[in-house]
């Protein structure tokens, strides 16, 4: 991450927090997440259930250990199957 700050600040750019839902998706599968870039560095992501009459409220799971960035507006859980649910990612942008 130092590497990073380093690098946004030299070329003039800081780095700035930001975060997006996006529909979730079966394991493996792309996710769009709009305005992240590969380069970007996750700062947390969360799979967000919605409540039901069996969990009597949201559940929400810390995706961090399996999420990337695939591509352009795009992250990949690696084993999560979050179908159905929102996917929640916080992001430092280097380059906005």
């Amino acid at each position: 991450m130092a590497f990073k700050d380093f690098r946004a600040r030299l070329s003039g750019r800081g780095m700035n927090l930001r975060s997006a839902f996006g529909a979730g998706a079966t394991a493996g599968s792309a996710i769009t997440i709009t305005g992240i870039a590969v380069g970007d560095e996750i700062a947390a992501a969360y799979n967000v259930a919605p409540p039901t009459a069996g969990s009597g409220g949201t559940l929400v799971t810390n995706l961090i250990a399996e999420i990337s960035v695939s591509a352009a507006n795009t992250v990949v859980c690696a084993t999560t199957n979050t179908t159905g649910n929102q996917v929640l990612v916080f992001w430092w942008a280097v380059n906005p």
